[in-house]
């Protein structure tokens, strides 16, 4: 069985650990920002072929600019796994792993139901992981990456209002992201 983990994290806040593996293989990028590499892990003399997936430039309590890269790893995967569960880690394993598995549960949703509710979805991923998707920018982004899964996939056209969400995530992102380069730089009043 083919298993799978994604990190969300540029490894500030977290143990490199993928460095200790006996044998690793770097496969190519999948797209610009996630990179892949395939490790051989033995486990009670069976050997495991393991998938890590590694998107080191999701900024922390943020959100990436496009849902592209979500919608094509997350289809990736559905391809690709033989049913077994896919570990998600970030930082806190809140905000981008939050975000991330919401996505991936709405998109199920989606293809299930034909509909999806993305408040009841945060509401349920909330229920497993408590905080999950720390930022209304990241429940923006869940909005976001749909769009992109349905103009995609179904048959969401492209059209004027489609258009002008994106414009408005990308300018609210852009604040955001200055405001947290801003508040990075503040020296803190700690005694």
């Amino acid at each position: 069985m083919r298993r799978n983990i994604i990190l969300l994290t540029t490894g500030e806040k977290s143990s490199i650990w993928w460095n200790y593996c006996e044998k690793m293989k770097e496969m190519a990028n999948i797209l610009d920002s996630i990179t892949c590499q395939i490790m051989s892990v033995r486990l009670e003399g069976d050997t495991h072929q393991v998938y890590h997936y590694k998107w080191l430039n999701w900024p922390d309590r943020s959100s990436p600019r496009s849902g592209a890269p979500v919608v094509a790893l997350i289809t990736k995967l559905k391809i690709l796994n033989e049913k077994g569960p896919i570990v998600v880690h970030c930082s806190a394993g809140i905000g981008r792993t939050g975000t991330l598995c919401a996505v991936d549960y709405a998109i199920d949703r989606l293809n299930e139901e034909g509909t999806v509710s993305p408040p009841d979805i945060v509401k349920e991923i909330r229920h497993q992981r408590l905080h999950s998707v720390q930022s209304v920018l990241q429940y923006i982004f869940i909005h976001i990456c749909l769009i992109e899964y349905m103009q995609t996939f179904k048959s969401l056209p492209h059209d004027t209002l489609t258009r002008r969400f994106r414009r408005d995530y990308e300018r609210y992102l852009k604040k955001f992201n200055e405001r947290l380069t801003k508040d990075k730089q503040q020296p803190s009043n700690s005694t």
